[in-house]
Order: structure tokens, then C-alpha cells, then sequence
């Protein structure tokens, strides 16, 4: 002790080191001193005052280390306990709210059932119809309330999209996609608003352009991937798409895959007979031609040639497929133009538009597709020995404003193209009264004007 301490090391640090070397704690070395052991701590008792007053201090501290430490634990207790009451509150409160929700869920969905009953929908009952749309059961009513209306009265189509439904109803189809009864419901009426007429001018908003913004194309093209062994399924989700094919959102059909979707279809149907899907396929085409590339044109020239020679007799699908192939040859002239006119493919559309005069569509596209031919005496002749001439005096009388103004004048187009023909020569009494009756008809239109003065003044030199 003596060496150590005057050798320059403290009481202290010298207690340190015993413990540290014979590893005794300071309550062991008080009990050696008091054993008489006290060689180790000669001197003025120092250290021995210094190891009890350490130990004191030492169990002090101990003791106030352990009191704090219960107080911590017991405060974390208590936080704790705070804490999973305030979650039990919380779950009481959340269930109750719940509780209440479904309530008024319920009265919202006994509502819907006397509206669904009483067939009327009016603007405060929308409001309540797609309130719970996230529930299956309410938004699979909601979609019935929805149909019920439409089906009560033919102007109630445009009452449901001017209360705002579009919104909703894809909203509703996005959300329970998996949901076969839902889909079919919102594919049913999307179908139907889809082929609207809208009528430029109007202040309200075309329907297919309110669908795109809804996300409804989207929504569509993915019951085809994720509904495609559902027949009934895919068949609405293309009634939808071939209405939205003839709008602006053609271009967002096109960039989301629609084009590979509806190729796919057509190969897996074409041999089960499904012959309005397979109509609906070439729809959609037509109306997505002007913006698909030139190997998609190749490939829907394929395809309508094929289906449309192999059903030119059936009345759903040989007007689809004339539809395609107007569009076609008026898109790409030159990619398809000398296998549509073929005089095959001509005699085949002229004798659709004989058999199905009342067919306004299949006129139409029958019109435009003949009118792509060169112009030359051997096909005009052709055409006319076809029987066209007095398939074009029929379509004429049928002609009505507003619309029937671009039938007339496609059909004075080519009445003029056909008037040095012998056949026109024969007809040229019909053809002139026509023209007149034409003339009559729109008098507001100048172009009709000129082309049928045209007309009656060549056949009448003659």
C-alpha cells in the first residue's frame, strides 16, 4: 500500500486495482479487515474508511438506480396501458361508425330497391344511387336501378348520362372488375351509351369523350384480358368498344393494346359460329382504321376479306365486314384498293345492299367502298350492269334531313360517275326525278344543289 500510494498512485485507484486483482468487491475486502487483516491497509486507515463509504455510497446509488428504474417501468406500464385503451376506443369507435355506415347502407339499399320497382330515377335519387359503390351489393343494385331506367322509356338513356352517371358507372366497373354480375351490368350500359348520337353543337359533352376521361377504356379493354374465357363478357365489353372506336378515344384504344385484344378474339372465334362477336371484331376495326399502322391494315384487310366471303349472306355479319373494308379502302387506297374492288367482292357487296335496303350502315359503306373504283368506262359498266342504278334510286328516296345529307350526296356522286352508262340512259326519267326530289329535300345545301343540276342537265341534253 505504501509503495503504491507514495508511488504515485491515489487511495482509489490502488482500491481499484485490488478488486481488480484478487476480485473482490468492496464489501469482501471490509470483511478481511475485519478479520484482522490489516497488513494490506497499514497507514492511517484510509482506505478502509474509503472502501465504506464507497460501499455506502455505492448501495446508495444502487438502490436509487433500481427506484428509478421501477418508476420508469412502472410509467411505461401505465403509458402502455393508456396506449391499448385508447385502441380498444378507438376499435368501439370505428365498429360503431361502421355500424351506423352499414345502417344507412341498408336504407340507402331499400331505397334503391323501390326506385329499381318503380322504374324512375330522379336527380336526388342519383345521388343516393352510387353513394356505396365500394360495396358489391350496393353498387351491383346501383347498376340495376341504372338499367331499370334506361329499359323504362327510350329518352331515358340521355336523362341517366345528363345526371352524371358515366362517372360512376366506370368507376364502378374499375372496382369489382373480378365481379362477373357487376361487369356484365356496367358493360350493358356503357354498351348502350357508347352509341349514343351526339350531336355537334350541343353544350352537352359526347358521351364516348366522357367515358375516355372516366378511364372507362381502360376499364373495358381489361375485362377482355382478365374475362376472356366469358363469352357473354366479352361480347358487351365489344359493344362498348366498337361505339368508342368511332370517337377521339379510338387513339387511346390503339395505344392500351385494343388492336392485339381484338386480333385475339378473332382467332379464337372464327370457328365457333360466335357470329355477332365476330361482327362486333370488325366494327371496332373500321372505327380504329384511320389511326392504326399500315401492318394493322394488312391484317385487318385479312381478315374482313375473309369472314366477309365466307358470310356474305348473314345479315349481322356481312354488313360488319363491308363497314371494315369501306374504312380501309378510304384509309389505305393503295395498300388495299385492287383486292376490294375486285369484281367478286363488288357483285358480293352490291347483292348485300339488294337484300338489306333498310340496313342504313350497310348503304352507306356500300356506297363509300364502290365509289374508291377507278374511274374508268369498264368498271363504271360494270357497276351499272350489277344492278347499282336502281339500288341508288332506292337508297335516294330513303334520304331524309338532317342526317341523310351525306347519303344523298355519295349517291349523286355516283350517279353522276354512272350517267353515260347504257343503264343510266334507260333509267334517265327515274334519275332526273330523283335529282329533283333531292334538290327538294335540301334546299340549303349547295353542294346537292350543283351535283343534281349537274345530273338532270347531262341527262336531259342526251
Amino acid at each position: 500500500y505504501q509503495r503504491r500510494v507514495h508511488g504515485g498512485m491515489t487511495v482509489k485507484t490502488f482500491y481499484q486495482y485490488v478488486v481488480v486483482r484478487y476480485a473482490m468487491t468492496p464489501i469482501q475486502i471490509a470483511h478481511i479487515d475485519k478479520l484482522g487483516r490489516r497488513k494490506l491497509f497499514d497507514g492511517d486507515g484510509i482506505a478502509i474508511e474509503w472502501v465504506e463509504k464507497f460501499n455506502e455510497e455505492q448501495t446508495k446509488h444502487l438502490e436509487d438506480e433500481d427506484k428509478k428504474a421501477e418508476e420508469e417501468k412502472k410509467k411505461r406500464q401505465e403509458e402502455e396501458n393508456q396506449r391499448k385503451l385508447a385502441e380498444i376506443e378507438i376499435r368501439k369507435q370505428e365498429e360503431e361508425r361502421k355500424k351506423q355506415e352499414e345502417l344507412k347502407r341498408q336504407e340507402a339499399l331499400k331505397k334503391m330497391q323501390e326506385m329499381r320497382q318503380s322504374g324512375r330515377l330522379s336527380v336526388s335519387g342519383f345521388g343516393l344511387v352510387f353513394q356505396y359503390i365500394s360495396n358489391p351489393e350496393s353498387a351491383l343494385e346501383a347498376l340495376k336501378v341504372c338499367t331499370t331506367f334506361v329499359m323504362a322509356a327510350e329518352q331515358n338513356l340521355s336523362k341517366l348520362v345528363a345526371l352524371g352517371s358515366i362517372e360512376p358507372i366506370c368507376q364502378t366497373l374499375q372496382l369489382h372488375s373480378k365481379d362477373e354480375d357487376i361487369v356484365n351490368a356496367a358493360l350493358s350500359i356503357l354498351g348502350k351509351i357508347s352509341h349514343l348520337p351526339h350531336i355537334k353543337g350541343r353544350d352537352e359533352e359526347d358521351p364516348r369523350k366522357a367515358i375516355l376521361k372516366a378511364g372507362g377504356v381502360g376499364a373495358v379493354l381489361e375485362i377482355l384480358r382478365t374475362h376472356g374465357e366469358n363469352a357473354n363478357l366479352i361480347q358487351s365489353a365489344m359493344i362498348a368498344l366498337s361505339g368508342l372506336s368511332e370517337s377521339e378515344a379510338r387513339t387511346t384504344i390503339i395505344s392500351k393494346g385494343g388492336v392485339v385484344e381484338i386480333l385475339n378474339i378473332l382467332d379464337k372465334t372464327h370457328n365457333t359460329g360466335n357470329i355477332k362477336l365476330m361482327a362486333l371484331c370488325l366494327s371496332t376495326m373500321a372505327g380504329l382504321t384511320p389511326r392504326v399502322t399500315a401492318e394493322d391494315h394488312t391484317k385487318f384487310l385479312e381478315w374482313s376479306l375473309s369472314l366477309f366471303n365466307s358470310h356474305n349472306e348473314d345479315n349481322t355479319l356481312a354488313p360488319a365486314a363491308i363497314s371494315s373494308l369501306s374504312a380501309l379502302v378510304v384509309t389505305a387506297p393503295d395498300l388495299v384498293g385492287k383486292k376490294i374492288l375486285e369484281e367478286s367482292v363488288i357483285n358480293k357487296v352490291i347483292q348485300a345492299m339488294k337484300k338489306w335496303p333498310d340496313q342504313r350502315g350497310l348503304q352507306y359503306s356500300g356506297l363509300t367502298l364502290l365509289s374508291k373504283g377507278k374511274e374508268n368506262e369498264s368498271y363504271l359498266q360494270s357497276l351499272a350492269s350489277l344492278g347499282l342504278i336502281p339500288l341508288l334510286l332506292s337508297n335516294a328516296a330513303r334520304c331524309e334531313p338532317p342526317e341523310g345529307h351525306t347519303q344523298a350526296s355519295k349517291i349523286l356522286d355516283m350517279l353522276d360517275r354512272l350517267k353515260n352508262t347504257e343503264q343510266a340512259h334507260q333509267a334517265r326519267g327515274d334519275i332526273v326525278a330523283m335529282a329533283r326530289q333531292i334538290m327538294n329535300t335540301f334546299p340549303d345545301i349547295q353542294l346537292i344543289q350543283d351535283r343534281a343540276s349537274t345530273i338532270v342537265a347531262s341527262l336531259l341534253q342526251k
